[in-house]
């Protein structure tokens, strides 16, 4: 039985086919929005809601501000909006927010700065935003995140890289797929001892690079689809074999010999080998 009755607005947006609403004792808890401001203020006065999906929607940062009534908040993806980064301060209301989705196309260092401030997040997928190398120290230099997401951020450098140490005692995923990142990245890289999913696909990694990652023992899932530059075999077997824990690898198209790539398979009983 539904204990909430929607304004006429979020109704409206309903029938249009540009929200979905997921329920729960008697009230909206999971929205999937695609709508514009009006609806958007109304839904968020509900107050109700754990989950909330703006991705490619047409809500202004003028109306984001009305996300501060969502105070249960615990997950957003605000992905391809018109929102900019100063809008951001708004979630600073939202202080049980856990997993935060976004990619601000202006006002990106305001965004990292509001980021960086939100304590309870333990989950940032930044991807194919345009960060540069201080907006990731802005963000990490007082979370403790669990898993962190810069893939497609083609405007960072290795030094993005060394922003992570205070983010060491948590990270347990990281990926940095399709970036710029190298050999340099991986020596901050490896000091992610916590770390249990990794993903440097699509990177100017070498094997020497990947050498580099011989202390993260924890680690479960290596992910180095494209990286062309691996081109020391036998090193790289080595560094594989190092990580006891490894049930995961993928090094599609990495042009790896065929004769390197036995050896691989034949280092444990993978879980999955992707080559």
């Amino acid at each position: 039985m539904r204990e909430v009755e929607l304004p006429r607005t979020v109704q409206n947006e309903i029938d249009a086919g540009r929200l979905t609403l997921h329920w729960g004792d008697g009230v909206p808890l999971k929205a999937y929005f695609e709508g514009a401001d009006e609806a958007f203020v109304d839904l968020c006065k509900l107050g109700t809601l754990i989950e909330l999906n703006l991705d490619s929607s047409a809500v202004t940062s003028a109306a984001f501000a009305a996300v501060a009534w969502s105070t249960r908040l615990e997950a957003l993806s605000l992905q391809f909006t018109s929102v900019s980064g100063d809008a951001f301060r708004a979630l600073r209301s939202c202080t049980n927010l856990q997993t935060l989705v976004c990619n601000p196309a202006q006002e990106v260092t305001e965004a990292a700065t509001a980021i960086g401030s939100l304590v309870s997040l333990r989950d940032l997928n930044i991807e194919a935003g345009s960060w540069c190398d201080l907006d990731v120290r802005l963000i990490c230099e007082k979370l403790r995140l669990r898993s962190l997401s810069l893939a497609q951020c083609s405007q960072l450098s290795d030094e993005s890289a060394a922003a992570l140490l205070p983010l060491v005692p948590s990270l347990e995923s990281f990926s940095a797929s399709d970036t710029s990142f190298g050999d340099d990245a991986c020596r901050f890289i490896g000091k992610l001892d916590h770390s249990i999913k990794l993903g440097l696909g699509g990177t100017a990694v070498t094997a020497v690079g990947v050498a580099q990652l011989r202390s993260l023992v924890q680690l479960r899932s290596l992910r180095l689809i494209g990286c062309t530059n691996l081109n020391d075999a036998d090193s790289f077997i080595d560094t594989i074999a190092a990580l006891t824990n490894l049930e995961s690898l993928f090094i599609d198209g990495c042009a790896m010999p065929r004769s390197a790539v036995l050896k691989l398979s034949r280092l444990r009983k993978w879980k999955l080998l992707s080559a």
